[in-house]
């Protein structure tokens, strides 16, 4: 199965093993273009499932240090940068809200892994 992984350290993944996307700055070098943002969780989802992608890892503990002290980033006159952050922030936003609608398969109080394909209610 694929994953994609929004983590600190990404490098510690066993990359020779398995089918794993990293996702540095969203929409920056990513999956081919679609990736939808501002239109919320659940488009997130069907667009991560439509490329394959059934599970997702994220460092929710500490928003893979791209936290509160990002938010300047939002008021910056260079228009790449604002970007990134603004799309970093809306993919955050969007996997925690997946995260109330997906199945954990695995919370370490740090990082989880959502099942994308398993619905709780």
């Amino acid at each position: 199965e694929k994953i994609i992984a929004r983590l600190e350290k990404p490098y510690l993944l066993p990359f020779r093993n398995h089918n794993i996307y990293i996702v540095d700055y969203p929409g920056g070098a990513s999956l081919p273009s679609g990736m939808p943002f501002r239109k919320g969780s659940e488009p997130l989802a069907e667009y991560l499932l439509s490329k394959s992608i059934r599970y997702v890892m994220y460092s929710y503990a500490n928003h893979c240090q791209f936290g509160d002290q990002y938010l300047e980033r939002l008021n910056l006159r260079l228009s790449w940068i604002r970007s990134e952050a603004e799309h970093t922030f809306d993919f955050q936003d969007n996997l925690v809200q997946l995260a109330r609608t997906r199945k954990k398969i695995y919370d370490d109080g740090d990082i989880y892994i959502l099942d994308l394909t398993q619905r709780i209610f």
